[in-house]
C-alpha cells in the first residue's frame, strides 16, 4: 500500500495481541465487515535492523457496517510483515478491554 494511503489511517484500538514464533495475533472491534485488508502492520527496525522491532497497527480502511460489535481475530505471518528471525516488538497502538489469550 502506497505510504500516501497509509498516512490516512489511524493507529488502531487493540483488543489483544499475541506474539507467536511465526505470527502475529491482533484483536480488534468489528462492526461486521473488518478483515486482514483493512489493516497494514508498519515495522519500525530502527538504525541497528535488530530485535526489538516496534509494530504499529494502523487501519486503513474503517468498517461502517451496522452489525453488532464483536472482537475478531487477524493474524499476520513474520514472513508478512518482512521479519525473518524470531523477535522481540513493542506496541505504538493503544490496547483496551484486553482480550485474554492462552
Amino acid at each position: 500500500m502506497p505510504l500516501e494511503d497509509q498516512a490516512k489511517g489511524k493507529l488502531e484500538l487493540l483488543r489483544g495481541f499475541k506474539i507467536n514464533d511465526d505470527t502475529l495475533e491482533l484483536f480488534v472491534t468489528s462492526n461486521g465487515c473488518t478483515t486482514k485488508d483493512d489493516f497494514v502492520i508498519q515495522v519500525n527496525t530502527g538504525f541497528t535492523g535488530v530485535s526489538p522491532v516496534e509494530l504499529a497497527v494502523i487501519r486503513v480502511r474503517p468498517d461502517n457496517c451496522k452489525m453488532q460489535s464483536s472482537v475478531v481475530q487477524i493474524v499476520f505471518t513474520r514472513s508478512e510483515l518482512g521479519i525473518n528471525a524470531l523477535f522481540e516488538a513493542t506496541i505504538a497502538n493503544k490496547v483496551g478491554d484486553i482480550v485474554l489469550v492462552d
